[in-house]
């Protein structure tokens, strides 16, 4: 939880280079797009760290996502970005990782 309203990330990771939240959620259109983009960010207007907002729709590219985003009157917030499944993992790989405490 992140707020009062008990508000929560599907997963909340803690990293060496900053925590950060993600939300997964699917829609079949761009169409509807409009609308889960809408009420997530209404939602997440208080979460207070980076955010990564994942259209699990693999026929959605990276592209789309991004021309969406630069089109919409009012922009997500800095913090929060719109990604596919392959460009969340992209970005994950790239992220540093604590050591495992169980080695």
């Amino acid at each position: 939880m992140f707020d009062a309203s008990k508000n929560r990330v599907d997963f909340y990771i803690f990293s060496p280079d900053g925590d950060f939240g993600i939300d997964v959620f699917y829609t079949e259109t761009m169409k509807y797009l409009q609308s889960n983009i809408n009420i997530k960010m209404s939602k997440y207007r208080n979460f207070p760290l980076q955010l990564f907002l994942v259209a699990a729709n693999l026929d959605f590219k990276q592209e789309d996502l991004d021309k969406y985003v630069a089109s919409k009157i009012k922009p997500l917030s800095p913090t929060t970005k719109l990604v596919t499944l392959e460009t969340l993992m992209t970005i994950l790989r790239g992220k540093e990782v604590y050591p495992n405490p169980l080695k």
